[in-house]
């Protein structure tokens, strides 16, 4: 047995224990030293000069907001945003000759939000480019190099140039400046020559989607571009946009989730996606909040149990070569306009160049109309019944006050929803089935009433063996009602009624109305 290598070194002395020794005396973390007196003093008098350079509100989320004065007049930040903390490094360098580090800048928006939530803040919406007076006047952010706001109410449209009931404005990196209309002679004809838009009735729904997407309040409409490749939807979207809330990024993809469609909806007055394949069930939902209102609740990072609330209510244009809107719930929300294959062909600089002369004009006939419609809005009583009545009667009024002729937007918008609707049904077996049995058996404005299962029965005889076989067709009463529901506005802009009766025995109503075309 061999023995163990021996070491090749000797094994270290044991050192003597070393002395303590105080560490070192760093006062400005000692809050007994006259140094870390004296920060907390100078930290203090910078709170106060911050605390008196800005204005905080918060709006109903409880999102706290600030607005200060700058070279280009008001601006309101998000507190917490990092933009706002650059706007308190500035404040703090111009008047104390000092660069606040970080640590300090965060310590500071710390304390103010704290102080916030101390004390009873008023509560101010906080808008993108629109905003309504108190008087029902609309108010523009022009977003141009004076931050200028344009007024517009039943009198006409104006600079307003008082602080007094002057909205607050969020302006977004990435917004633009609207054309200054004030002193320039509109001409809303000039457009007609920048759009592949196809029918007057195309044109009609276009002029009113503008001006009802320049409205402060929801609820908005979703314009839907469709038509072949090459048809121009995305320049016929960026034009649009252009006059209702431009950005250097005028279209993009459409998000994949919807707690980031909200996100993006919270930076902007209007959405514009381009190239849109697809409608998810999710997000076809998210859509139809986005239009009415909606919003979603999130964790705070970093925390655990805070929350950030978006809440938002935004016009949308969603643009591809497809009809991407088939859902009836999504669908009834919806303009659909089918753009014709393009003829003649303009090159990109043609059509920029003409876009630049005459945009001015385009946006001041714009307001002139806006103006005129705000002042007929309370004579419209009778308009076209469609789950968008606030569209449908804001269009009426459009057409009076521009000397539209009589009833032409009622027809265009109603054609454009039974369209949709019908686009929407598709080859649905049901549905064609349905059509059949109204057709066959039922009269104008009579009724047939039966149990979910007799109405199923009743279905199958006189549906054809393709439908039959289809994976569509409901196999059961239960499944009956259920597609019933979901199809009900699209069958009513077909001409055919459902109604569901719950009390007694279960009944399913179905009646043919004058609009009933198989």
């Amino acid at each position: 047995m061999t023995s163990p290598t021996k070491p090749s070194h000797k094994p270290s002395k044991k050192e003597p224990p070393k002395k303590a020794v105080d560490a070192p005396n760093n006062d400005a973390h000692n809050p007994l030293s006259d140094k870390a007196k004296n920060n907390e003093k100078f930290f203090q008098k910078v709170y106060s000069f911050v605390e008196d350079q800005i204005m905080m509100t918060r709006n109903k989320s409880g999102t706290v907001y600030a607005t200060f004065g700058s070279e280009r007049g008001f601006e309101t930040l998000p507190l917490t945003c990092t933009r706002m903390s650059s706007k308190i490094k500035r404040m703090i360098r111009d008047e104390f000759e000092f660069r606040a580090p970080k640590h300090m800048i965060a310590e500071l928006v710390e304390e103010l939000q704290d102080t916030a939530q101390d004390i009873s803040l008023e509560v101010y919406e906080v808008h993108h480019r629109v905003a309504r007076g108190i008087k029902g006047q609309i108010f523009l952010d022009l977003h141009d190099e004076n931050n200028r706001v344009l007024e517009v109410d039943r009198d006409g449209y104006r600079h307003h140039d008082s602080d007094d009931e002057l909205p607050l404005f969020l302006r977004t990196p990435g917004m633009t400046a609207l054309p200054d209309p004030v002193g320039v002679t509109g001409n809303i004809e000039l457009l007609r020559n920048l759009l592949n838009y196809g029918s007057e009735s195309n044109w009609y729904l276009i002029i009113v989607f503008i001006l009802y997407s320049l409205r402060p309040l929801g609820p908005y409409t979703i314009l839907v571009v469709s038509g072949t490749a090459g048809s121009s939807k995305s320049t016929f979207s960026r034009i649009l946009r252009l006059l209702i809330d431009p950005s250097s990024v005028p279209t993009q993809a459409l998000p994949r989730s919807v707690a980031d469609l909200m996100i993006t909806a919270s930076n902007s007055h209007l959405l514009v996606f381009d190239n849109v394949r697809t409608l998810s069930l999710d997000l076809s939902d998210a859509l139809c909040q986005l239009a009415t209102g909606g919003g979603v609740r999130k964790r705070t990072l970093y925390t655990d149990n805070a929350e950030t609330l978006i809440h938002v209510t935004k016009p949308c244009i969603l643009n591809g070569i497809d009809d991407v809107a088939s859902q009836p719930d999504l669908v009834s929300r919806c303009i659909l306009m089918e753009l014709p294959a393009i003829t003649t062909r303009r090159t990109e600089e043609e059509l920029n160049s003409k876009l630049a002369a005459s945009i001015s004009a385009i946006f001041a006939g714009l307001m002139t109309a806006l103006s005129k419609t705000l002042a007929e809005l309370d004579n419209v009583t009778e308009f076209p019944d469609a789950r968008m009545a606030d569209f449908a009667r804001f269009g009426v009024a459009v057409e009076r006050a521009l000397g539209w002729p009589t009833n032409c937007f009622k027809e265009a918008f109603s054609q454009n929803q039974q369209q949709q609707m019908t686009n929407s049904l598709g080859d649905d077996p049901l549905a064609a089935a349905i059509r059949t049995l109204v057709h066959t058996e039922l009269e104008v404005d009579t009724t047939y009433t039966k149990t979910p299962t007799d109405l199923l029965a009743a279905l199958r005889d006189v549906a054809t063996h393709r439908q039959l076989s289809n994976r569509a067709w409901p196999m059961s009463s239960l499944s009956l009602g259920k597609r019933l529901r979901k199809m009900e506005p699209a069958l009513r802009a077909c001409g055919v009624g459902i109604k569901f009766h719950h009390s007694g025995n279960r009944a399913i109503s179905v009646k043919r109305l004058d609009n009933f075309r198989r």
